[in-house]
């Protein structure tokens, strides 16, 4: 994160020192150079940031896994239909619902059903636009 910082400030410099040259009417390669570096400077830092963000997902994930908050029961009726517990925090949620780290909702193909005692999910969901239905909410169960 700081070394992503630190390449948008320099690319920052790069733009103002490019732009005093061509205002002095000095050779403006120079810096165009410069500027031309620094924002493949700036791209690569933000790959490595992205690949970073993904180890960090994954090795999150691994975490939920050896805690052993993830439970993989199987239905007594149906072989092939599978219920999975997944206890989280409200900060995991992104990583969970949103970017669905693992692939479990994906793989599943189901909808997931989120039962939130504190309503601090119904929050987190509110202010990410997305589309849910509250139970509680007489209105959403009308339909």
């Amino acid at each position: 994160q700081k070394e992503l910082t630190n390449a948008h400030e320099e690319l920052n410099k790069r733009i103002y020192e490019h732009d005093k040259c061509v205002l002095k009417n000095m050779k403006p390669e120079l810096t165009l150079k410069s500027v031309q570096d620094a924002e493949d400077h700036l791209e690569r830092c933000k790959l490595h940031a992205e690949e970073s963000r993904k180890k960090l997902q994954e090795a999150k994930l691994k975490m939920r896994m050896k805690r052993k908050e993830y439970v993989t029961t199987e239905d007594d009726e149906e072989e092939d239909d599978t219920k999975v517990d997944v206890v989280v925090t409200v900060r995991e949620l992104d990583d969970v619902l949103m970017k669905d780290v693992g692939d479990k909702i994906a793989q599943s193909g189901k909808w997931p059903l989120i039962i939130d005692p504190g309503k601090q999910c119904s929050t987190f969901l509110r202010y990410r636009d997305t589309n849910y239905l509250s139970a509680v909410n007489p209105r959403d169960m009308d339909m």
